[in-house]
């Protein structure tokens, strides 16, 4: 470094190395190549240690190919639901078309039983009416008659219900019908044994010859007497002759009697229904045995129990 006087001042030089000079000179050529050699050493270097360490190698193309197969598989659920979707909406749209379909049968199906219904109906209460006694005209044999019809009708109505098509007809007015109806006729015997006596015979404790308007069914004491039908009880006490004694009123004309009880098991007033417990067979009054005097009457005048009684 020197330093002159110049117009009374004095000034320095200062000395720039060579270098320096030529490196400004080339800046805009050296320092472009200098990356380039950069990155061309750098490119090499990853090259040399990619191939050098193979197993390092391995594991990053490993990697990056799970992760293809990732985003495949991805991709490949997404194709699975959208067609299930596409599916599924195939299947709701059969389904509803087949409900639409079943439900527009099932209503023609009803459409049909309702038909059938009512025409059964109308045929059986037909059937019933034409066996019921005009009460005009009603005599022991018409009302013999209707037992044996309701009976038979009855009979047929079990063996319906034992069917099918039970399940889907409602019969229970006719059921109603033709049980009340038949219920309130006496068919029914109401201890075990023959039904004789009833006619002209010898009285078995007097000797005299007299008209006898019952059947003497015998039974050993305390058996059960059933009401032969349905009706209200209006006699339940004690008579000389015929002992403990039960009457009921069946309606219809019709009456029962059941003499000679040990016990009561109804009083008057009481309902009873077909086949109920009302007495039991004894000894009581004048009676040679433990038996039933068992009277049936239509309007008072007496009726042979074997022309009715149709039922054990």
């Amino acid at each position: 470094m020197r330093k002159h006087a110049l117009g009374g001042r004095q000034q320095t030089l200062r000395h720039i190395p060579y270098q320096q000079i030529w490196l400004a000179t080339h800046r805009s050529v050296v320092i472009p190549t200098v990356i380039s050699v950069l990155l061309i050493f750098a490119i090499l270097m990853g090259y040399i240690i990619g191939h050098t360490d193979p197993r390092r190698a391995y594991t990053l193309s490993e990697a990056a190919g799970l992760a293809q197969m990732e985003i495949d598989r991805a991709s490949e659920q997404d194709r699975i639901l959208t067609v299930e979707q596409i599916n599924l909406k195939q299947q709701l749209n059969q389904e509803k078309y087949r409900n639409d379909a079943l439900a527009n049968e099932m209503g023609a199906v009803q459409e049909e039983m309702d038909n059938i219904e009512a025409t059964i109906l109308n045929a059986l209460m037909s059937n019933l009416t034409d066996k019921m006694v005009s009460r005009s005209g009603a005599s022991v044999s018409s009302y013999t008659t209707e037992a044996k019809n309701l009976i038979s009708l009855n009979q047929k109505l079990l063996d319906f219900k034992k069917t099918d098509l039970a399940e889907r007809v409602d019969i229970s007015e006719y059921e109603e019908l033709l049980t009340s109806r038949l219920d309130h006729l006496p068919t029914l015997k109401p201890v075990p044994g023959a039904l004789s006596g009833y006619g002209y015979r010898r009285h078995p404790v007097y000797g005299y010859y007299h008209f006898h308007p019952a059947v003497d069914m015998s039974n050993p004491k305390g058996t059960p007497i059933k009401a032969a039908g349905a009706g209200k009880v209006i006699g339940a006490e004690y008579h000389s002759g015929a002992g403990n004694q039960v009457v009921i009123n069946h309606g219809n004309g019709f009456t029962t009697t059941y003499m000679h009880c040990s016990k009561f098991y109804v009083k008057v007033g009481d309902y009873v229904e077909k086949g109920d417990k009302i007495a039991a067979v004894g000894n009581t009054g004048t009676s040679t045995g433990s038996h039933l005097h068992f009277e049936i009457r239509l309007y008072g005048s007496p009726v042979n129990p074997k022309s009715i009684v149709l039922e054990s």
